[in-house]
């Protein structure tokens, strides 16, 4: 922080930028400003701006900057309060000057000059910088929250036919997408919002962008920049106004705004449509799961009435086994249902393929997709279902083996006769059998020509 950067006298404020100007692009100090504050301070008629009533003697020059820039004569003052102003603020305002000597030349440009058309007195507003014969004023923001609407209006109500340039410090940029509100002030008051970014105390190296906030179809906000480039870059017209390489900046400003709303109604077109698009694509998928699902539940539904057909066939048959226990009933002839009289559709659905395997490999249960329990007769080597067996094996690993009730009840008992795993299908689950051919015997499926699978004895 800067310790006092101004003085007061007779009742003006004096800066310390105002010592400074630019001769052929280069910031240096004015002599004769340096000379007449240091002859101001020797006869006591600088004064520190807090109003304690001290005096003050420049103790700035060709060292340039320094922490202190007017010191106080009287050390042993304590009722002083004097506000310290940040080296970085102070080192723009110096820059901001040097920019109006430089464009402006021959026309002196003061420094902190209150507005003095208020009815309250405690509210110190001031240009940063005026030029009275060039017409311009320029209002140097640190912080853009200082840009209260008291201000703008004060601003506004005096500056007469003064040109008000507002300059913020570049930190106070926003590409957030939130609403700039302070930054907004600005931009409606001038069409554009400036930023400083000061280089030390070289004027010729400092830069100034000029940028506009618009709200884009989102309602985010984005920050479109106009112009950036080097503060020697920009001028003013004889009347004030900002100029940038021959072009006025509120005109680049206004063509710039156009611009971006016809770019954004497009789109916002652009995003309606495809916003269509996409509910179309979306309802068509829809409906195309719908029938994928319609589809799949006609298919359960067939599979289930086919096995409920079945499950029906193998308990009436049951139940007849049941009735011929009794005494006068008279037995029909009934071909009892096999599994080879499935059609190859109803296998592949009940998944006999399966039951097979297990069978084969000796699962105590084989259960199919419906979870019917199946089993191989050992007398007459057929594959039924549980509801068709009299009896199972008397072990875990003859679960799968049983007595049928067909071979029971025409008194064929081969329980002991178990095949052994080598002789038993590993495709089918029936009976291999020894056969001769060509190349000699070789065991067969008795299942063929169902199933044609064969090994060498």
């Amino acid at each position: 922080m800067v310790t006092r950067s101004v003085c007061l006298y007779e009742g003006r404020i004096i800066g310390i930028e105002s010592i400074y100007t630019v001769i052929d692009g280069r910031q240096i100090n004015i002599p004769h400003k340096v000379e007449e504050l240091r002859r101001l301070g020797r006869e006591k008629k600088l004064f520190c701006p807090c109003g304690c009533g001290g005096n003050l003697i420049l103790v700035a020059g060709e060292r340039n900057q320094r922490d202190q820039h007017f010191r106080m004569q009287d050390t042993a003052r304590h009722d002083c309060h004097v506000r310290n102003e940040s080296e970085y603020s102070l080192k723009s305002k110096i820059v901001l000057k040097c920019w109006l000597d430089d464009k402006l030349p021959g026309l002196e440009t003061e420094s902190r000059v209150p507005i003095y058309m208020l009815e309250d007195h405690t509210r110190r507003y001031e240009f940063s910088l005026l030029n009275r014969k060039g017409k311009v004023a320029v209002s140097y923001l640190r912080d853009s929250a200082n840009l209260s609407d008291e201000k703008l209006q004060i601003l506004d109500e005096n500056a007469s036919d003064i040109s008000v340039v507002i300059v913020c410090d570049t930190g106070n940029r926003n590409s957030s997408g939130q609403y700039p509100e302070y930054l907004m002030k600005m931009q409606q008051r001038q069409g554009y919002c400036l930023f400083l970014q000061p280089a030390d105390l070289n004027y010729d190296g400092s830069m100034l962008s000029a940028v506009v906030y618009v709200k884009n179809e989102k309602g985010l906000w984005e920050e479109l920049e106009l112009t950036e480039d080097l503060l020697t870059s920009y001028a003013f017209t004889g009347d004030g106004k900002l100029l940038y390489k021959d072009k006025l900046v509120a005109d680049i400003a206004a063509a710039a705004s156009d611009e971006y709303e016809k770019k954004k109604e497009v789109r916002i077109v652009e995003a309606k449509k495809r916003e269509e698009e996409n509910l179309k694509r979306y309802h068509e998928e829809l409906e195309k799961r719908k029938r994928y699902y319609e589809e799949q539940e006609k298919r359960r539904q067939a599979t289930f009435a086919r096995f409920s057909n079945y499950q029906n066939s193998t308990n009436n048959q049951f139940n007849r086994t049941q009735d011929e226990s009794k005494p006068g009933y008279i037995k029909e002839h009934h071909e009892p249902v096999k599994s080879k009289q499935l059609s190859e559709e109803e296998q592949r659905r009940i998944g006999l393929a399966d039951v097979r395997e297990k069978i084969a490999r000796r699962v105590p249960k084989a259960m199919d997709r419906f979870e019917v329990r199946w089993a191989q007769c050992t007398a007459c080597g057929e594959i039924k279902p549980g509801v068709e067996f009299k009896r199972y094996g008397a072990n875990e690993a003859e679960g799968c083996l049983g007595l049928c009730k067909d071979c029971f009840d025409a008194g064929r008992s081969e329980w002991s006769l178990i095949p052994k795993p080598e002789q038993i299908c590993p495709r089918c689950g029936s009976r291999l059998k020894p056969m001769n051919g060509p190349y000699g015997e070789f065991w067969g499926c008795s299942n063929y020509p169902n199933c044609k699978y064969s090994k060498r004895k």
